[in-house]
């Protein structure tokens, strides 16, 4: 992402804003590809030092949760992971009103294609970014539920050791009961390498799974 962040300056550089070409001389850009790298390593550092991202749901989640995390460095990552790929977009649509601006009409005739080309290519990259993203944070949006009795039974799945704190869901419908433990168990089948904090936790595997055979055996 950062790389390909970097190209599309590059090009804004070439196109539009000419002083920002200095940074792509031969002999800067060196200096660019480094800063860059850095970057992606400070990135690195910081996703491997925090652990695997994993968000908490309870009565009062809300969309920003998905960006605010309690680690600002983390919190940053994730910001920078969206505004990025806005802002590549941004810049290929101002590349590309700045070239349609600056030809005239028989020129434009001419080399309408290659505009339009340009203009999708920033839209496809910007794309590809934010379905990578999404990717990534997949499993979260899996288990994240927005009726209010099932992310509290999520909690109790996410948080609590035993059977005995698993069944405070009691209060929550039967069928969301189960519902939200054959969903918690789909994820962590479908995904047994991602690490996710309590997820691969044994006991409370063991837990959910009673969960569902108690819950599945009494009510049917």
């Amino acid at each position: 992402m950062c790389f390909i962040f970097l190209m599309a300056l590059n090009r804004f550089a070439v196109f539009v804003l000419k002083p920002l070409e200095k940074a792509f001389t031969q002999k800067n850009v060196t200096y660019s590809i480094l800063l860059t790298w850095l970057l992606v390593i400070a990135f690195f550092i910081v996703k491997v030092d925090f652990g695997p991202i994993r968000m908490k749901k309870s009565a009062n989640w809300g969309i920003k949760d998905f960006f605010i995390r309690r680690h600002v460095g983390m919190t940053v990552i994730i910001l920078i992971g969206y505004i990025v790929p806005i802002a590549i977009l941004l810049i290929y649509i101002a590349i590309y009103a700045y070239i349609r601006k600056r030809r005239s009409s028989v020129e434009l005739a001419k080399s309408d294609k290659n505009d339009i080309a340009l203009l999708w290519q920033g839209f496809i990259l910007a794309v590809s970014l934010f379905v990578g993203i999404m990717w990534t944070i997949s499993v979260i949006l899996l288990v994240c539920v927005v009726e209010q009795g099932t992310a509290n039974c999520f909690d109790s799945l996410s948080d609590l050791p035993n059977l005995e704190e698993l069944e405070a869901c009691a209060n929550v419908p039967t069928a969301d009961i189960r519902s939200c433990v054959d969903d918690y168990m789909e994820v962590v089948s479908a995904n047994p390498t991602t690490g996710i904090g309590p997820l691969l936790d044994p006991d409370v595997l063991e837990a959910a799974v009673n969960c569902r055979v108690k819950y599945s055996a009494k009510h049917g």
